[in-house]
């Protein structure tokens, strides 16, 4: 599985690195979701963590 990063979809700054990190992911090794989506929002209460003004990487187990 893929790592997903987790990115704040309201932060102009979260969108920019998630363009920096997709154009020089050349492998397509990551996933992108906003945290405020449907994804995010279970991905953010699964792992307990707080989301927000952040970025966070989850790394899924095979």
């Amino acid at each position: 599985m893929h790592p997903i990063i987790l990115f704040d979809g309201d932060c102009l700054f979260c969108h920019a690195s998630v363009y920096w990190i997709a154009a020089r992911d050349r492998k397509a090794v990551f996933r992108f979701a906003a945290q405020q989506s449907a994804v995010g929002r279970t991905l953010l209460e699964t792992m307990g963590a707080p989301g927000g003004d952040t970025v966070v990487v989850t790394i899924q187990p095979h």
